[in-house]
């Protein structure tokens, strides 16, 4: 079956707007990310920014405080990593005797606290 010259003309013009919505979207969405808090999910920055982790402290039921590095935990720091969400709780399954996880933020003083359960 042999293509009439108006359906070669309907798939060309479907391919341009294609083409053109697509690129549009990669160009627009990180474009749009460079007015958000950095770093930006889908911004040009994602990768390149790299967020100092917080200070975390694990409490044990022995009432001792032990200080862990969160680089130890997270196999390459990234910026876009939302430790504050994330840690605690593993530090709280692979810590023996974990009541608590403190952490500092490195832009904020106070101290927050996530309880093992």
């Amino acid at each position: 079956m042999a293509s009439t010259p108006r359906s070669d003309g309907a798939r060309k013009s479907l391919a341009r707007i294609f083409f053109v919505a697509f690129l549009l979207i990669q160009v627009t969405v990180p474009a749009v990310q460079l007015f958000r808090p950095r770093p930006a999910r889908f911004g040009w920055q994602m990768f390149s920014a790299i967020q100092r982790p917080p200070e975390f402290r694990v409490r044990l039921r022995s009432g001792a405080s032990l200080t862990v590095d969160g680089y130890r935990y997270v196999g390459n720091a990234r910026g876009d990593l939302d430790y504050q969400r994330f840690l605690p709780p593993h530090l709280c399954r692979v810590v023996w005797g974990a009541v608590a996880v403190e952490y500092r933020t490195p832009h904020r003083e106070a101290v927050r606290e996530y309880r093992c359960r």
